[in-house]
């Protein structure tokens, strides 16, 4: 949990955002604090449940559900570019589809997470150019996530995409 100084800025957890700019972080270990912690794109909503564990979603709104991992604090996926095998981070306040050291020239024809497959021509944009500096993993951010209600289940070590209530934009 980081909170802007008095004067100061939050620096590179900021990622260069200045417009509005942020006056708190929440990070990977403030959400490890709790059983599961919902994101809910379109009704504008995060979840936190403290010790509940959260149910398997409806099979009608479940897109996937895919083990969670810890890579260097962040919470990751594993996935495939274009059919190669990788870990994935998630990154839910990234502005951006997917971030990368260096992005291949050629455009990207498959992003998967294991049953989720994103359409073709996502958009990969430099780790440089977002103020991550160097990242070892690509990252998803929350212009392809914000499709879906993503549930962290931390007690179950899972990741839900679920598509949202009908009738939300």
């Amino acid at each position: 949990f980081h909170v802007r100084a008095a004067t100061g800025p939050l620096g590179p957890l900021a990622r260069w955002v200045t417009k509005p700019e942020p006056e708190i972080v929440l990070g990977t270990a403030f959400l490890r604090a709790f059983s599961s912690v919902q994101i809910d794109y379109a009704q504008r909503a995060v979840r936190f449940a403290a010790t509940t564990r959260y149910p398997t979603p409806a099979p009608d709104r479940l897109v996937a559900a895919l083990p969670l991992k810890d890579v260097q604090g962040a919470l990751a996926v594993e996935g495939a570019l274009d059919g190669d095998p990788m870990t994935i981070l998630l990154d839910v306040a990234g502005d951006f589809e997917l971030v990368m050291n260096e992005p291949p020239e050629a455009p990207i024809r498959r992003l998967s997470l294991g049953d989720l497959v994103f359409p073709p021509g996502v958009n990969v944009v430099t780790s440089m150019d977002q103020g991550l500096g160097t990242t070892t993993y690509p990252r998803i951010g929350r212009q392809l996530l914000s499709r879906f209600v993503i549930t962290f289940d931390f007690r179950g070590k899972l990741v839900y995409f679920e598509r949202p209530l009908a009738g939300v934009e």
